[in-house]
């Protein structure tokens, strides 16, 4: 749905302002990660937001040539614009939204909704080969280009969403909105020998300080969850069996491995645990262990 309403915008409106505006479609899973998912949101990645969205404008904005516009803007052109925008936006909640899920399969997520995706395509282009008489897949090129894309799409979308899921929505999508657009329009300079303007340029520079100021957010934000994990401590009271795999003897690795200092207090000492043993030597440490 994106993909058709942001390809019809670019056709009834400037390139620019199109950009600019489908580009802030990462304010709407941002709003989400802090109202309803309570994520923390600090004055330094407000200014590295405002810092993207700046550059932003800055770099998508290509201004006139020779005195003419860049394009005449239709009436259709701000509805196609408004619904690309907000149904990127909806997407990335729900792309969000399941990475936070404890059992979340990102692999089969991605596969389904590029799947969807495909059918939705194709419908469209029945619509339009039908309507205007088209044949682009008709010609060979066209699989072998949309297969390139589509596995260079898969593996964004896989790290996308991975991403989304671990990092706070406040910074992870501005960086990665900023980030994209930055290499976008390098690559555009190399491949294409596109000339930038004064500003544009000036764009990427301010991005790139706000990508850098994001990322430490990120860096800073990993070593504050680790440090409190590691100043966790836990008590397990439970027997502990001389042979065989269970009670303590079981969760003192498992705790430990989260890295999560681990106590252990033994209500009782046996030679081996009661399942399929017999004739065991039992011990019981319950007078033993303080009020």
């Amino acid at each position: 749905c994106y993909q058709v309403f942001y390809a019809q915008a670019f056709s009834f409106g400037k390139v620019s302002l199109t950009t600019v505006i489908s580009s802030f479609s990462m304010v709407i899973p941002m709003l989400f990660s802090i109202v309803t998912l309570h994520e923390p949101v600090t004055a330094l990645q407000l200014v590295g937001f405002v810092l993207i969205a700046t550059s932003l404008v800055m770099i998508t904005h290509k201004g006139e040539r020779h005195g003419a516009p860049e394009g005449q803007t239709s009436v259709w052109w701000l509805p196609f614009v408004l619904i690309a925008t907000l149904s990127a936006g909806f997407a990335l909640i729900m792309q969000k939204a399941y990475a936070k899920l404890p059992q979340a399969d990102i692999l089969a997520y991605v596969a389904l909704s590029y799947l969807s995706a495909a059918v939705f395509s194709g419908l469209v282009l029945l619509v339009i080969s039908k309507r205007e008489r088209c044949t682009v897949w008709k010609k060979g090129r066209v699989y072998s280009s949309a297969l390139a894309a589509g596995v260079a799409l898969g593996a964004y979308q896989c790290l996308n969403t991975y991403g989304s899921g671990t990092i706070d929505g406040a910074i992870f999508f501005p960086t990665v909105n900023g980030g994209t657009l930055v290499m976008t329009t390098l690559l555009g300079v190399v491949l294409f020998r596109e000339r930038l303007a004064i500003w544009q340029v000036c764009g990427i520079g301010i991005a790139a300080v706000a990508i850098v100021l994001l990322c430490l957010l990120i860096c800073e934000a990993g070593k504050e969850k680790n440090m409190s994990v590691a100043d966790k401590k836990v008590l397990t009271v439970q027997d502990i069996s001389c042979f065989g795999q269970c009670s303590t003897t079981v969760a003192l690795p498992i705790i430990s491995a989260c890295g999560i200092e681990t106590a252990i207090l033994p209500s009782a000492v046996l030679s081996t645990h009661t399942a399929g043993f017999t004739g065991c030597t039992f011990r019981d440490l319950a007078e033993d262990i303080l009020p």
